[in-house]
Formats: C-alpha cells, structure tokens, sequence
C-alpha cells in the first residue's frame, strides 16, 4: 500500500525501469547521478547529470533512469502549497534547467543546494532533521513563487484560493472512477447544488461535469496506453457510464477518437512488468551523500539554517555534587613478540609514552617463540658462552630499567600440541628471570590464559591446562597474579559453553580480562545518527553488563580491557579523516572508573603485524603511528593522566577539578556519527559547537591560565600528513615537520577571576579543550 503524503515528500532512488504516475501536488525531479528520461505533455525529456525538472499538478508522466541513476525526488502536494502560497492555482512553473531564461543559474544552483541538503537531513536524521527539510523546502517554494512562475490561460486548473473548491476537486480527484453528482458534492461542502454549479464554473473556468469528465479523461490516457482493455471496460473503469459516451467526449477534447489515440500511443509491455509494484533500487547511501555535498559545499557561507547557534554552558562550583576522586586504571601497552623491543624507536616510544603518562605492564605474545627464546646449541664448554635467552634478556633489561612489568598472554593454542614441552619451556624461562632480576621483579609479571573466542575447544582441556599453568607459576612465585580471558557476548549475556569451568574455578583466578570493539555490529552503510548516539555508550554497557554477569556468579576478581575501540572508520582513510580525540578521552575517563586495567598498542606496525592480515584492524588502540608520529589515543591518554587533584564538577561537555595549583577545566565535543562523512567539511560543520562558558564559585585571584587546543586542525597527525601532496613517500625533513607540528596548539594568558569567570569557546567536533588555571602567588 503507498503510504499518503500529507504535506511533502523527499526521497532518493535509483530508476531502472519505468516509472508512471500523476500526482496532484507540485513535483521536482533532480538527476544527481546518471541520466533518465521523462514522457510528459507528448514530449521525451532526456536529463543529464545535475539536470533538473519541475512537473506540474495533475500532469501524466512516465519516468525511467540509467542503471547507475540517482534521482531525487521532492512532491510538494498541493494544498499544502496552497495553504502558504494563496495564488499556487493560479501558476504552473516552468523550469527545466536545460532550457531556463538566462538570469535564472543561480536560482537553479540554489534549487539543487536546498535539495541535497533536504535527502542530507532526511537520511541523517540528527536532531534537528526535521526542522532543516522544512526550512529547504520553503526556499524550494519560495525559488519556485519568485522564478519560475507562469499564469495558466484557460485551463480547467486556473482555480481561485478557495478551500472549498479544492476540497470538491480532490473528491473528484480520488473517486473519478464512481458516479459522481453534483447534488453530492453540494453536501459535502455545504452549498446547493445551483450554488455550487455557479461557484465552481466562475472559480474552475469550467461546470463540475465537464470538470469531471476532462478528470476521467486525463486517468483513462493510462489505460488506453498501457493496457489490452476494451474501449467499453476503458470507459467503465474510468467512471463514464458506457463507450459510447466515453468516445465522445475523448473525440471533444483531443479531437481523436480513443481507438486512434491507441493505435498511434500504446507502449508494449512485457508481461510481468507491472509498473505498480516497482521499486526503486537500494543504493549506497554513503556515496549518495558525498555527491550531494558536492551541490552543499560552494553556498557554505550562505546558508544560515545549519549555522550553529551559541550554547550556554553554566557550572556552579557550589552546586556541584560532592568532589570525588579522579578515575585509576593500570595501562598495559602491547607490543606483540619480546623481541620488538629490541628495536631503538619501540623503545623511544615506551620511554616517551612513560614520561607523558603511567605505563605499569609491557603486554607480550607468543612468549617462548624462537624469535625471542633462541633455540639450544651444543657446546663442549664447561660455562658456555652463549645463552638462548640473550635477545630476551636485552628487553628484560630494558624493562626492568624502566621499572615496568611484564603481561604476558599464554594462549591455548600455543600449548595444545604439546603442553608438557611447553610448560618445561616456561619453567625455564621463569627460573632464569628469577636467577638474573630477582623474585621481586617476577613477581610483578601477570600471566593471562588466553584463547580464541567463542571456539570449539572442549571445557575439561581449558580447565586442565590453566591449572597445570596456575600450579606451576604459583610453585615457582606464589605471589604472581594470574588470570584468564572470559569471551562474553553483551547481547545474549553469556559466555561460551568451553568456558563454563570458569564460574566453578574462580578461586583459582586472580582477574578476568575481555574485549569491546564499539564497531562491532555498525552498519557503515546507515546514516542515521540515532544508531551511531545509541553505540556512543558501548563500551560503558558492555563493562556494566560483563560486570553484572560476573556479579551473577559471585565472581569478584577486578577486570581489564585488554583490546577495545572507540567508534573510528573501517578504512584507512576514514579512520585518518575521522578525528575521535573526545571520544576516546571521554572513554578512557569513563572506563577507569569501570575496570582496573586497559590496553593500548605501542604502534600501527606492531598491532598490523599481529594481526597478520593486510587490511586496517579497528580492534584496539594504537598510541604511535608510523615514525613515531602520535595518534589522537595518545595525546587523550595524556590529558586524562594530565588531570590531578579532586574532581568538583562533571557534565556531558565538561570536566573540572581543583587541585593545590588551582583548577583544571576540560571541554569536550563529542560528535559520534558514520566516519565515512568526515571526507566532507559540509557534514561536520553543523557539530562544531561554539560555548558561553560561566563558571561561579571559583576562588577569587590572579591566574596564568594556560590553554590546549586538539582537534583535526591543531594536533591531529593525518591532518598534516594530507598536506603533503605526494604520492611518493616521506623524508627525514617532511617527517620532522609533520611530526613538529602534530601537537596540541598551546596558548598562555593572565585572568583576574572575581565572582564569575566567563568567556567564549569554539570546539570543532571531537576536539579536546584543555584549560589550566594556576593561582598566582602573592609577594
């Protein structure tokens, strides 16, 4: 059944095959992609790529589309027009973009704008999605009103204003095919049937019958071109009382008879394309949205309706709920197999990563690989020379040095061919880095029991070789900690039935570590915003239900996200075009509070070769990209372990704590939406946000304030990779400069703060304001 448009319809579609339809309402039809072609008043309309047409109320038309057309179409109905615009019956509107007066590009141009940006707000469906389409389509009918309007000389349509007339023409409209009286009609709209007869003819031009049977004439043209009927079952279907009095009044009006107009009209049809029941082809709504930007982009500046307005953002330090401790978690930065750590910058990475925050465990695989652990070599020395644990003690060294620890992930399938030789291995190992380091340092290790998720695998063989691991680390470090990894699925609220022995062998598990990937589940193709707003919080959900199920079964050990991500793009380019700074400050805030470790990657090359895949994984969070140079996980890592003191105030845009020093404000934008549309500065520019900060209750005095500013201009690292415009690599030198320049933007300025504090403050979406106010010492 088709759903009835009441005041206005937008949509976009791609047309493979022929579509006909009378609409009685002002129709737009606009070629964004491909061509189509348009039957109407016996002519062929060919329309290209950006071509545009306007159909007029009660018009017969058949369209049809290229296979790789993309057409928007806008109906506006025509009461609704009439209700704003008193004179609509007055006027049919001419405009064709091919063949428009010259003067009048530019209201064409702006026609295509105010389209695009309707299907833009219809498919995004933010939260003020409804109030831009209505915004667009009254400079739709505005444009139309001023350019394109032409009076319509004797014909039965040139109505006045008058909703009582409308109201018998849409009766007529919808029921030509029943016999229809005056006497009928008269009822309807409270007048006499002589009265009516007179109001009607000096409104319409034309008496109500020969209004109706010029309707019923107009509707039979379809059935006579694409249909088998007799000319009798025509002229019955149609509403005219038999064939003979259908001919005549055909034969007054076209001056042909109906059997003539066949012979020389009628379309062939196959016989089981039923025009009805055609839909148009699905399309890609991402690459449709990037083609309308195209028609967005050059009227930035003149389009008021998007702008964004000024947000009061009002905090009263005394209103505040009770101040509260700043959130803790332990950070384990993976780098893969011990071994990479063997290269300069990996360390230089860790060194620095541990200089701007806490970094508390170095997270390995595969440890007693024969990339790290060399394999024995015979010797007839009494005190051989050579160790295969020399690589590995290198690392350790550096480690140690570091006064860091190790993570270390003892995976399942490292040990299911073999787990005596395996467990001999490990024993070795242990006693070794206990001869060299010390018990104290070994004892900082933790030991993760790993496997792949959701897999196979029979529960008495996890349980068997976790123990046989527990026995011999606790024999050898009684105080070690040793956990294991719990695969949980937040949408059934269960674990695998292999990892049941869990729940009844807590007591031997120290803590339970898991994932979360908020791009699980998302759907790229969508572009409505309230699924990507609802997947803001994933991470948060899933840590509180993990936790309610461990609750569940009286398990208390403390968790730890091992592997997780933020909403980010699924390709390289969008997840570098995507800037994501708030959002991943917001959760690591939100996560510390939550669980007692998180993982991070130490780099792009070490997580993509740990996956050992050759497409983008989105599966964890790396700190450095390639040469070192910092992702936006770092520099948010590095402002949530910035924060000190006492947490005094917290919103949804804002942090705030005070410390010995004085006070330390964060502003944050957090925009989640399809990453695929940050390629297009038109979709981002309505989530930047400008802020009236007021702050009451702050302590009175002189501030150094210091300000940070990181969004996609000011620190972001692909930004200033897209500056150089080459497709043939780095040097040393444009390295250095990408590198200088990647950095959160600092500036410094004196504040005398007295009762209030208030000032202006422009966020581009995601980006991270970090504020610090220092107290000036009096002399």
């Amino acid at each position: 059944m088709i759903k009835p448009i009441h005041q206005y319809q937008i949509a976009i579609s791609s047309i493979h095959e022929k579509q006909q339809e009378r609409f009685f309402g002002t129709k737009i039809i606009f070629v964004i992609k491909g061509a189509a072609t348009i039957w109407m008043d016996a002519q062929q309309l060919d329309l290209q790529t950006d071509d545009l047409l306007v159909v007029n109320r009660g018009v017969d038309h058949t369209i049809s589309g290229s296979k790789d057309s993309q057409v928007i179409v806008l109906k506006i109905v025509g009461n609704f027009f009439l209700s704003k615009y008193p004179q609509y019956f007055q006027f049919n509107f001419e405009c064709f973009s091919r063949e428009i007066d010259f003067g009048k590009e530019k209201a064409i141009e702006e026609l295509r704008r105010y389209l695009a940006e309707m299907v833009i707000a219809e498919l995004s469906n933010h939260e003020n999605f409804k109030l831009e389409i209505e915004s667009n389509l009254y400079q739709v009918m505005l444009l139309l009103t001023r350019f394109f309007k032409k009076p319509i000389v004797n014909q039965i349509e040139n109505e006045v204003p008058d909703e009582r007339i409308l109201k018998v023409i849409q009766e007529i409209e919808a029921n030509y095919y029943e016999p229809l009286t005056l006497n009928e009609m008269a009822q309807k709209v409270y007048f006499s049937p002589s009265y009516l007869s007179r109001y009607f003819k000096k409104g319409t031009g034309v008496g109500f019958v020969q209004f109706v049977n010029q309707v019923r004439l107009r509707h039979s043209i379809e059935d006579l071109i694409y249909s088998d009927m007799e000319i009798n079952q025509v002229a019955l279907q149609n509403g005219f009382s038999s064939g003979k009095n259908f001919s005549h009044c055909f034969k007054e009006y076209y001056h042909v008879t109906p059997t003539d107009y066949r012979l020389k009209n009628q379309v062939t049809r196959k016989n089981d394309d039923n025009l009805e029941d055609q839909e148009s082809s699905p399309l890609e709504l991402t690459e449709v949205l990037l083609l309308l930007a195209n028609y967005c982009d050059n009227f930035e500046q003149s389009s008021h309706a998007t702008s964004n307005s000024v947000a009061n953002l009002s905090i009263d330090v005394e209103r505040e709920s009770a101040a509260k401790e700043l959130p803790y978690a332990s950070y384990i930065v993976f780098i893969g197999e011990l071994k990479e750590l063997l290269k300069k910058h990996v360390q230089q990475q860790v060194k620095q990563a541990k200089t701007d925050f806490r970094i508390t465990y170095i997270g390995v695989k595969n440890l007693l690989s024969e990339n790290t652990i060399l394999t024995t070599i015979e010797t007839d020395e009494i005190v051989p020379s050579y160790s295969p644990y020399d690589s590995a003690d290198l690392v350790l060294d550096f480690i140690y040095q570091e006064n860091l620890s190790l993570f270390v992930y003892l995976s399942y399938h490292e040990m299911e061919e073999n787990q005596g030789d395996y467990l001999l291995k490990l024993k070795a190992f242990i006693a070794h880095a206990i001869q060299r380091y010390g018990r104290e340092f070994v004892n900082r290790w933790r030991f993760m029991y790993y496997h792949k998720e959701w897999d196979n695998t029979v529960a008495k063989h996890h349980e068997m070789y976790y123990l046989n691991v527990v026995a011999l680390l606790k024999g050898m470090v009684p105080s070690v900690k040793i956990g294991t990894f719990l695969p949980f699925s937040d949408k059934t609220e269960t674990i695998p039935a292999s990892q049941q022995w869990q729940i009844t062998k807590q007591h031997e598990i120290d803590f339970i570590a898991f994932h979360a990937n908020q791009n699980e589940g998302i759907d790229f193709e969508q572009t409505n915003e309230v699924i990507f707003n609802t997947a803001q919080n994933y991470l948060i959900k899933k840590t509180s239900s993990f936790k309610k199920f461990l609750a569940s079964h009286h398990m208390k050990q403390p968790i730890t996200l091992i592997d997780w991500n933020t909403l980010t793009g699924e390709t390289r380019f969008t997840n570098g075009t995507f800037f994501r700074g708030a959002l991943i400050m917001q959760a690591i805030f939100d996560l510390s509070y939550e669980v007692e470790g998180l993982g991070f990657w130490i780099n792009t090359e070490s997580h993509e070769k740990n996956q050992h895949s050759q497409s983008i994984n989105i599966e964890g969070m790396e700190l450095f990209h390639f040469f070192n140079g910092k992702r936006p996980v770092y520099h948010a890592l590095a402002f949530k372990e910035r924060l000190k003191g006492t947490l005094i105030g917290q919103g949804v845009n804002y942090l705030l704590t005070e410390n010995c020093d004085g006070y330390q404000l964060v502003l944050i934008n957090c925009n989640p939406f399809n990453p695929r549309l940050s390629v297009e500065d038109f979709f981002i520019q309505r989530r930047r946000k400008e802020y009236y900060v007021q702050i009451k209750g702050l302590k009175e005095g002189i501030y150094q304030v210091k300000r940070l500013k990181f969004d996609r201009e000011h620190g972001a690292l692909y930004s200033k990779y897209g500056e150089f415009n080459s497709q043939y690599g780095v040097d040393h030198e444009m390295m250095d400069y990408i590198l200088r320049n990647s950095e959160p933007v600092l500036s410094v300025g004196d504040e005398e703060i007295a009762s209030q504090w208030s000032f202006y403050e422009y966020l581009d979406f995601n980006a991270i304001h970090f504020i610090e106010l220092k107290k000036v010492s009096k002399e």
